[in-house]
């Protein structure tokens, strides 16, 4: 029986095994985010850096949607992600079991690209809360509820058992940025 499950499901073209390599390589929605090149303080480990988010989590993202316009900053996508876990910060700001995050769209991240290359994995994101900036067009959320962005450093992508970083490579961020070997050692890192 077993056999006819898995004969079927390849002729099916469903996976029983998860998703492919190819699916779980985030480097494509990484090089999105680094498309928008930041001028920013690096900080020096996980650690530090959940001190200064208003939330931490830890989820994977289900959409992305036209967000807001901001004076002098332009347009964004706005991420919608499924929170697993709440590692830091307010739990209060998770609503329905979902955060709302905005990148900045640029000539080659738009919204198509964004949505073309969502990651199947995990991600953790460092967020600071941005509701109160004044902006137009789109929310890209619900009435009243949160818009977060992430720190520069402050995206963490699943890729296979490790980890890479979203925005900025997270090798020349430091020997407290690399010492987890897998995800889960990366996570389990920030509940401690």
């Amino acid at each position: 029986m077993a056999v006819l499950l898995v004969a079927m499901a390849g002729a099916l073209g469903i996976s029983i095994l998860g998703p492919t390599p190819a699916q779980q390589d985030p480097s494509g929605f990484s090089g999105l985010l680094r498309a928008v090149h930041y001028d920013y303080e690096p900080v020096g480990s996980p650690e530090e850096l959940r001190t200064l988010a208003d939330i931490v989590v830890l989820g994977r993202i289900v959409d992305v949607t036209q967000g807001r316009t901001i004076h002098g900053i332009g347009s964004h996508a706005t991420l919608v992600v499924d929170v697993e876990e709440v590692l830091a910060g307010n739990p209060a700001l998770v609503v329905d079991d979902l955060v709302y995050v905005e990148f900045v769209e640029s000539a080659r991240a738009t919204l198509a690209d964004f949505r073309s290359r969502l990651p199947e994995g995990r991600l953790v994101l460092f967020l600071d809360d941005r509701t109160g900036i004044e902006s137009s067009g789109p929310a890209g959320r619900p009435a009243e509820t949160p818009v977060f962005a992430p720190f520069v450093q402050g995206v963490v992508l699943e890729a296979g058992q490790g980890y890479i970083g979203g925005s900025e490579d997270i090798a020349p961020m430091g020997p407290d940025w690399t010492r987890a070997r897998t995800f889960d050692e990366f996570v389990a890192r920030l509940r401690s």
